[in-house]
């Protein structure tokens, strides 16, 4: 047997779900509210179905497109990963020993979708090029200030840098594509 002193007694208490409540969140009204986060929802499926729609288009454009590709690039585009991925998982706690085994089990893997990738991006750099696609100095800036209100004042700091806005360009073109 053993003993035991309760010493206090907590709840959680859950707030109605009204006006007030859709007031200290932001909104004018519960309707309002409920309006607001129906159309996030929408537009989040939505981004994620032109995303599918996008991969399956570019996994046909490479099917009946066949090209090697240089194992330079592949390797580093998987190098690239690697890095990302053992950063990912050091800031969740992972041992960065444990991580680099995880990579060297999977590493197989991470260079067939970092083959994929590179294809990818080829494929559509080539298209782009093909068809006259670009993006304008004026879309740049706009896809810039964007990030900076989504990320904050420290993105601009970031879109200084040549590589930063080389790599958003190449992004823009892709979406254009």
């Amino acid at each position: 047997t053993f003993e035991t002193t309760v010493t206090g007694l907590f709840f959680e208490e859950i707030p109605d779900l009204d006006d007030d409540f859709a007031k200290d969140a932001g909104a004018e009204s519960l309707d309002a509210l409920r309006d607001k986060i129906a159309g996030e929802i929408g537009a989040d499926l939505k981004k994620k179905r032109e995303a599918e729609i996008e991969r399956n288009i570019i996994d046909v454009l490479l099917q009946r497109n066949t090209f090697a590709v240089p194992p330079s690039m592949i390797e580093s585009f998987a190098q690239e990963r690697a890095r990302n991925l053992i950063q990912f998982w050091r800031m969740q706690g992972l041992p960065e020993a444990r991580a680099i085994e995880f990579l060297q089990q999977n590493w197989q893997g991470i260079n067939q979708q970092a083959e994929m990738e590179v294809k990818r991006h080829l494929a559509l750099e080539a298209l782009a090029l093909q068809e006259r696609i670009e993006v304008t100095d004026d879309e740049l800036s706009e896809a810039i200030v964007e990030r900076i209100k989504e990320q904050g004042e420290s993105a601009g700091k970031l879109y200084e840098r040549p590589d930063m806005r080389e790599a958003l360009l190449a992004d823009l073109t892709s979406k254009k594509t």
